[in-house]
């Protein structure tokens, strides 16, 4: 669909119409001041609800006479719309007496602030979680242990939450919860800032004998034994509720990643969840329709994740609606896609109204059509390059010829200066990756977050600025603000950690091997490169696909237990990914739903972010072709990998909160179109490969992020929208653990 096509009406002030399928409410709660702990403030719930806001007004039709937003800044212009407890507590009955009358309302209830967890002494015993403990969420009003009430004080416990949320669904509404928070996995959130608070802070007041109490409580319940903190499912449908993160883990706030190098950018912190959940829904350079299910839409984020290098928090979809279409639209009732508008400055400045929320990074190449209400509209003007890219909008120039890159040469059309007046409707033809170089820094905190001795933070950037050549092919030195990586003195010895995102602990690395510390760097950046080239498991469209314009297939993780018996299928739509044991066999099926053949090659990126082949395998390679289905006469037509055993190389030193010792992997699925012989990409595998490891394949295959790969070519290349169809990347997270009774 060209710009010319698109439903969505020009930027002329016009007020949206709401969609004819009943009333859509919204109750958005953003808590960043805590009145009685002032040190516990945060920056991001702030932002956080205008963000939602404006992306339930964008794409799904919500009116502001029908969202009510409780934050500090809404509360200096109406205490009644402060985030107290009483506060949300009104609105949350209020929801349930709007809806009453109507059988079609759409809810959304968006929770942004600390959350914390609390002895759980109010429960019926039969009820009580196996860990002995509820989550809650911190109004602004919260206070500490209330003795005789056995709880903190205003504070919302999971169960209210969950009660408020089927009151409204019991009155004929559907509803969509979003929480995040620290610890939302069960309430129905480095440089980061954490948004938790822990239920042992001396400031709360918990007595011992609470926690004693619960857990004697926990070990006499129904639950007691299990490996998961249990929770009162959704079960019954038109209720689903989306978590920032596991029971067991904490999320955050930060400012956006831009992709760039450059400290120049917009300090606005947000919480990662509803960041990357905002950019899913206002995405404007995707081929693929929004009209997705809330399971694909937890995908989507997740694989963000994966491409900024995040390994956590593990953001998690509950309800027996899950999958159904996100807001229960129909057919016809999908959300809008989002469609770019120029806009011109009094000086005569080009900016569009998308930017980082939008998908949008700086050197991507737009297409700038004529308005709906021109002559000949929808004709293409010319192209765009999109030089700086900012939250929301970002700034525009003329395509220049003489600016092209080598792949780009007399593809873009330079528009007449007196075609373009405003309000032209923008599509993306070129996406660009950005720039795919790690961004590392010394770091100037310990873990406790106290300053690090100048002299040796001094001495950390004198060792990064001795990085050898090959390393900084792939790697740019940067302030903390901007890494993704940091690099901290410890002892003799350096410590590798992730600026964010990582549920491991840091790598170790002699401060006196520079060489040592450029090839583990190389590595994590090549690896990093990798995971970014995830494009998602949402399946392309149909009609392509039987057309046989774009690829379509299938994959299953086989289990087999122990390393015997059956393989079975393991379910990937954990947020955490299947967890294996030591000593299990595991093997990849793939099958071709489409007329396209396709050529398959598994990677496996491990814990310490080496790149290590898995198919095809053997010296002469094995064929790994996956026919079209029609050209298979066996009865199982599918593609079978090799069944490596898992080992405990790959379980990390580090224990998590039960005590077991895991460590996180992925099996990285690339997939081309096959033409001619067939292709794979084993050479991706080799640190130190050349021109000869990069597969010939396609015309269009992602040729120059492969050689980026191997620190060939430039690493601001990029795709044009179809090229998206002859290509797929996957990524698949698993977890090896270790038992806890193995030494």
């Amino acid at each position: 669909m060209t710009p010319a096509q698109s439903t969505a009406a020009e930027p002329d002030g016009a007020p949206k119409k709401a969609s004819s399928a009943g009333p859509r409410l919204a109750l958005l709660v953003g808590v960043t001041q805590y009145q009685n702990f002032p040190s516990l403030g945060l920056d991001g719930p702030a932002n956080d609800v205008i963000l939602i806001r404006q992306t339930l007004k964008d794409r799904f039709g919500f009116q502001d006479p029908d969202i009510v937003t409780l934050s500090e800044a809404d509360g200096q212009k109406d205490p009644a719309r402060l985030p107290t407890r009483s506060n949300i507590e009104r609105e949350m009955v209020a929801l349930a007496q709007k809806v009453v009358e109507t059988k079609e309302a759409k809810v959304v209830v968006y929770l942004s602030g600390h959350g914390s967890t609390q002895p759980d002494l109010l429960r019926e015993p039969a009820d009580v979680k196996a860990d002995g403990r509820s989550e809650v969420f911190l109004p602004t009003d919260f206070a500490g242990w209330d003795e005789q009430a056995k709880r903190l004080k205003n504070t919302v416990i999971d169960f209210e939450l969950r009660k408020w949320l089927k009151d409204i669904r019991d009155k004929g509404a559907r509803v969509w919860a979003i929480v995040d928070c620290c610890y939302s996995g069960t309430i129905a959130r480095g440089l980061e800032v954490p948004r938790k608070v822990d239920e042992r802070d001396l400031r709360l007041a918990i007595p011992r004998a609470a926690f004693v109490e619960a857990e004697r409580r926990a070990s006499a319940s129904p639950a007691a034994g299990s490996h998961e903190a249990a929770r009162s499912p959704i079960d019954e449908p038109g209720l689903v509720a989306f978590y920032a993160s596991l029971p067991t883990e904490t999320t955050s706030e930060d400012v956006p990643p831009d992709g760039s190098t450059h400290e120049k950018q917009e300090q606005k912190k947000y919480g990662i969840f509803t960041w990357h959940l905002a950019e899913v829904l206002n995405d404007v350079t995707g081929g693929r329709e929004l009209d997705i299910t809330f399971t694909e839409l937890i995908k989507r984020i997740q694989a963000k994740y994966y491409r900024l290098g995040r390994d956590h928090p593990t953001p998690l979809v509950e309800g027996l609606d899950r999958d159904h279409q996100v807001l229960w639209n129909k057919p016809g009732d999908r959300p809008r896609r989002s469609t770019m508008f120029l806009k011109m400055a009094p000086n005569g400045a080009l900016k569009i109204d998308a930017g980082r929320l939008h998908g949008l990074i700086a050197n991507s190449v737009l297409g700038v059509y004529s308005r709906q209400s021109a002559p000949g509209a929808g004709k293409l003007l010319g192209h765009l390059l999109v030089t700086e890219v900012r939250t929301v909008d970002s700034d525009v120039v003329p395509w220049d010829e003489s600016r092209a890159a080598d792949f780009q040469k007399n593809r873009y059309i330079t528009p007449k200066k007196e075609d373009l007046r405003g309000g032209e409707p923008c599509e993306t033809v070129f996406l660009a990756y950005g720039d795919l170089k790690l961004r590392i820094a010394a770091a100037t905190t310990d873990e406790q977050g106290k300053p690090i001795d100048p002299k040796s933070v001094q001495a950390v950037r004198e060792i990064l600025g001795k990085l050898t050549e090959r390393a900084r092919q792939f790697i740019t030195v940067v302030e903390p603000g901007s890494a993704q990586w940091l690099v901290r003195p410890a002892g003799q010895d350096l410590q590798l950690l992730r600026r964010e995102g990582m549920s491991t602990g840091p790598l170790t690395i002699p401060s006196s091997d520079p060489a040592r510390l450029s090839d583990r760097l190389t590595a994590i950046a090549r690896a990093q490169m990798l995971l970014q080239m995830e494009t998602g498991d949402s399946p392309a469209d149909e009609a392509s696909v039987r057309a046989g314009e774009a690829i379509a297939f299938d994959v299953t993780l086989l289990r087999q237990a122990g390393g015997t018996g059956e393989f079975k299928p393991v379910p990937l739509d954990s947020g955490t990914g299947p967890v294996l044991q030591v000593g299990d066999k595991v093997q990849l099926r793939f099958l071709n739903r489409g007329v396209l053949d396709v050529d398959i090659t598994v990677l496996q990126v491990d814990q310490n972010y080496d790149i290590l082949p898995m198919f095809p395998y053997g010296s002469g390679g094995v064929l790994n072709r996956l026919y079209s289905p029609e050209k298979i006469e066996r009865a199982d037509k599918a593609l079978y990998t090799g069944r490596p055993r898992v080992t405990e190389d790959g379980v990390t030193a580090l224990k998590d909160q039960d005590g077991v010792q895991r460590g996180v992997h992925y099996f990285v699925v690339i997939a081309l179109k096959g033409e001619g012989d067939p292709v794979d990409f084993r050479g991706l595998a080799k640190p130190m490969g050349g021109e000869r490891d990069i597969p010939r394949g396609p015309a269009r295959d992602p040729r120059a992020i492969l050689k980026a790969l191997q620190g060939q070519g430039d690493v601001r290349a990029g795709l044009e929208p179809d090229a998206l169809n002859d290509y797929a990347v996957r990524v698949i997270r698993w977890q090896i653990e270790k038992p806890k009774d193995r030494k």
